[in-house]
Parts: C-alpha cells; sequence; structure tokens
C-alpha cells in the first residue's frame, strides 16, 4: 500500500508549484517536461481531452478560444467583474445562473460550460498525479499559497476546486506568510524580530509584516498592490509597431498572446544582463517583430509602477510603530530580482542589504510543505499507513487549532487576518465585497494617501484596502 503524504502547492499569478517534504528536506516535484514551474494553462483540444502547463501555452497561438490562462483569477468573480470583462478578450466568459463568470470552451467536439475552479482542478490533478508518479506515494492533502487579496467568495471557490481535485485542504495561507516560514526554518533566532516579507510575483507585490521567535510567527499587516510589469512592455511594443510599421494590433489577440510571452522573456533576461532584445517570429503579416531593449530604459517606463510601492511600505512600517532599520527585509518572487526594486528596497531600509530564502521564486512552496507536513503528521491517521512522515527528525506532537493558530513543536503560525469581510472604516460600501470585485470602486485620493492598501481594525488588526490600479496612461496598469 502506498504511503499517503500532503503536499504545498504555490498558486501564483502565472505559473504553480508543488513540493513534498521527503528525507528532511523539501523536494520540488518537476512536471513532465522536467521544469520546476508549471504554467497556469488549461487548453481543450478536439482530438484528445485537456492540455496543461507548457503543452497548453504551446497549443495556445492555435487555439486561444480554448485556452485559459490562470483560471484563479476569475474564482469567486461575477460576470460583471472588471477582471471578468477585461477576459472576455482572450476567452469565452459567460454569465452563469447565479450571475458568476463562467468559461465556454470546445473540449472534444462539445461545447461545455465551466466554473473556473473546474478548470483549476483539472491542473491541480495534473500535478498531483505527477507527484504520485515521480514518488510512488498517494497525495491526499495539500496547504495552499493564496495571494494577500483572495477574499471569502475566493478562498470557498479554491477549496472547492481542491476538493474536486481529490485534495484534502489542510490550510489556505497567503503567500508572503509561506514564504516567512521557509525564512524562519532557514534563520532560526531566539530573540524576537520584525520581518517584512516582500513578495514581488507577476502582477502584484504582497508583503506581509510579522514577528518572528524562533520557529513562531504572528501576522501584524498585510497588503497588496497591482503591479503588471509584462502588460507595460507590452504596451511598449504595440506603440512601437504602431508608430513603425503603422500596424494596430490592439484587437489581434493572438498576436498580443505571442507578444506577451516574449516580453516575459525578455523582462527576465534583463535581470541579469544590460541589454536584450524581444523577438517575435512572423508576427505582423508574416514578418519578423524585433525591438532593442536596455535595462535601463526598461526600469526607466517601469519607474512610477515600482516606486509607489516604497510609499506603501512606509505608511506600514509608520502605522505599526517600527524604524525602517528595525525590520529585517525578506525578498521573494521572481520580479524582486529586478535591479531597480532591490535597489529602492536597499536604499528605503537604510543601506540594509534584503535577505532571500534560497531561490527568491521558490521560497513560498518551501513553506507550505513544510507546513503541510507539519500538519498531516499531526493529524489523528485512519491507519498507521495515513500521512506518513518519511523522516524521523520530523517532530510528532499534538496539534493545536483554534482561533485560527496553528500550534505545534517547532513551528507556530498564527494568522489574525479575518477573512469573512473588509471592513473599511467610512466605506461601508465596500464590506463584505469580495477583493476581485474592487476594482471598480475607487477610495478618495486623501484616503489612498493615509491608508495605502491597508488598513488597522479596531481591534489592533490589519486588513488590505481594495484599491484600483492607475490608468495605463498615467505610468499604471490594468487588472489581469
Amino acid at each position: 500500500m502506498r504511503a499517503h503524504a500532503a503536499v504545498g502547492i504555490d498558486l501564483g499569478t502565472s505559473c504553480c508549484r508543488i513540493g513534498l517534504w521527503r528525507d528532511g528536506d523539501v523536494l520540488i516535484v518537476p512536471n513532465d517536461r522536467g521544469c520546476l514551474a508549471t504554467p497556469n494553462c488549461v487548453g481543450f483540444l478536439d482530438c484528445t481531452g485537456p492540455v496543461v502547463g507548457e503543452a497548453a501555452v504551446e497549443q495556445a497561438s492555435a487555439n486561444l478560444a480554448n485556452t485559459i490562462f490562470a483560471p484563479q483569477r476569475l474564482l469567486g468573480a461575477s460576470f460583471d467583474s472588471p477582471w471578468a470583462q477585461r477576459l472576455r478578450s482572450t476567452a469565452q466568459v459567460v454569465k452563469g445562473d447565479d450571475g458568476s463568470a463562467m468559461y465556454r470552451v470546445r473540449d472534444r467536439g462539445k461545447e461545455r460550460i465551466l466554473e473556473p475552479g473546474e478548470v483549476l482542478a483539472i491542473l491541480l490533478q495534473q500535478m498531483k498525479r505527477q507527484v504520485e508518479q515521480c514518488l510512488g506515494v498517494h497525495v491526499k492533502a495539500a496547504v495552499v499559497t493564496v495571494p494577500a487579496k483572495y477574499g471569502k467568495q475566493q478562498r470557498r471557490a479554491l477549496q472547492e476546486a481542491l476538493r474536486m481535485a481529490q485534495l484534502e485542504v489542510l490550510a489556505l495561507v497567503k503567500a508572503p506568510t509561506a514564504a516567512a516560514i521557509a525564512f524562519s526554518l532557514t534563520n532560526p533566532r531566539d530573540v524576537p524580530r520584525d520581518v517584512l516579507v516582500l513578495d514581488f510575483g507577476a502582477c502584484y507585490c504582497d508583503f506581509c509584516l510579522l514577528t518572528l521567535q524562533g520557529k513562531c510567527l504572528c501576522e501584524r499587516a498585510v497588503g497588496s498592490e497591482f503591479v503588471d510589469l509584462d502588460s507595460l512592455l507590452v504596451k511598449f511594443c504595440l506603440t512601437d509597431i504602431r508608430l513603425r510599421l503603422g500596424l494596430d494590433l490592439s484587437e489581434d489577440m493572438v498576436a498580443q498572446l505571442r507578444l506577451s510571452m516574449a516580453c516575459e522573456s525578455a523582462k527576465r533576461k534583463l535581470s541579469q544582463w544590460n541589454q536584450t532584445r524581444v523577438n517575435v517570429e512572423a508576427l505582423v503579416e508574416g514578418n519578423d517583430y524585433c525591438v532593442a531593449m536596455s535595462r535601463s530604459y526598461f526600469e526607466e517606463f517601469c519607474s512610477r509602477d515600482i516606486d509607489c510601492l516604497l510609499e506603501i511600505f512606509d505608511i506600514c512600517l509608520e502605522e505599526s510603530g517600527l524604524e525602517r532599520n528595525g525590520v529585517d527585509v525578506v525578498l521573494v518572487g521572481g520580479s524582486s530580482r529586478i535591479p531597480r526594486f532591490r535597489r529602492l528596497v536597499k536604499d528605503f531600509f537604510r543601506g540594509q542589504q534584503p535577505s532571500e530564502v534560497l531561490r527568491p521564486d521558490h521560497a513560498a512552496v518551501l513553506g507550505a510543505a513544510v507546513y503541510a507536513a507539519r500538519l498531516a503528521g499531526n493529524q489523528a491517521p485512519d491507519s498507521e499507513d495515513d500521512f506518513a512522515v518519511d523522516d524521523e527528525r520530523l517532530p510528532r506532537s499534538e496539534a493545536v487549532s483554534s482561533g485560527g493558530i496553528y500550534s505545534f513543536e517547532g513551528l507556530r503560525l498564527e494568522e489574525i487576518m479575518p477573512w469573512s469581510s473588509i471592513t473599511v472604516g467610512d466605506f461601508p460600501q465596500l464590506d463584505e465585497v469580495p477583493c476581485n470585485e474592487c476594482f471598480g470602486l475607487a477610495l478618495p485620493r486623501e484616503a489612498k494617501k493615509l491608508r495605502g492598501s491597508w488598513q488597522k481594525m479596531p481591534s489592533g488588526r490589519v486588513v488590505e484596502t481594495p484599491r484600483r490600479p492607475a490608468a495605463m496612461g498615467n505610468g499604471g496598469a490594468q487588472p489581469p
């Protein structure tokens, strides 16, 4: 009988990763292409069943109407939300009977109406199957990381997707908190310290302020800011094509998809090289498109989006009563490698060199996998094979779960953030509204300046305040 195991899943904006505690370490399991990161993409074909990951991305340009990118973006969203309206240009988004956003695809010659959770379950099932084939275990449960913006409806929809993928939900942990777990395990200290984790991913910069003591964690503040540098680079290329070639590709979704992939690759290269090229073959009327891009120029036209993050960090520290030189800074996420962002963070924290957790883009899945092993090992098994933990050095002790506090030997995670509602004081129109519904609402300018993207509650807790991104013409970006 195969041993049961619990995994940690990092459900990022563009890619997802899955890890498992094994032999005293976390093993990040590669997909069928040998890559540790699997694109959040599902494609439906006429001849075969759904394909996921790289295979779905490769066929997207020829089958865009039946290819879905990042289905988790529509979890818990209504059809009238700005998220759903924007995604209608690249996917068949229709209105469900309850007003929710759903996908219409053609799968094996038949038209199907699918909930976003059903599409996400297909991706999760493939990742689960890959772990079982590689390691010979039966994956039964998971700890999943979620963005800081996820609200009650999105969490409920994600839990349903995990159940459809035959995964028991041990916990949903915010991505920067999961990264803090990995940091606390690799950098334990006996004295209490305040740590600000900055998780700069593909579209968001999530941050979490925690107090760490040894391997005990306590959240104090959490927030998120929308920063989509890929979209800015795509907009630059579209403008360049219009000015140089006189062609308008604003309605050509296939060309924009191919251009977006090339821009994402160029952005990654500019974190290491001083110059690269955005090169797409046969993009415009059979002609190749190529434009040179230097790191300094890229950082210049992205500066307003990156610089605005510092104001939010400053507000967070000020209202928490902390000095800049009194906190440790941890950078995680792929976009945290951008040199300008690293320089600004270092200067903002008065020359303090930010810390890292091994590879920045693996920090969240490392923490989620460790947390999954702890919770699974502390559950009452149905049989002696249930939730087997391979490493004898992993302590087994009684778990305590009450009031959002998970406590066990060697690790303590205390989540003080309420998930049921958003309390924003003088703005009751935002109460009980899922976070992805709030992009249509705008707070007054003076309120944004005082509150940033998070706010304290009367009890001393902190919740994020959803805010609408700036318009593209003002240096911002639209929701993905």
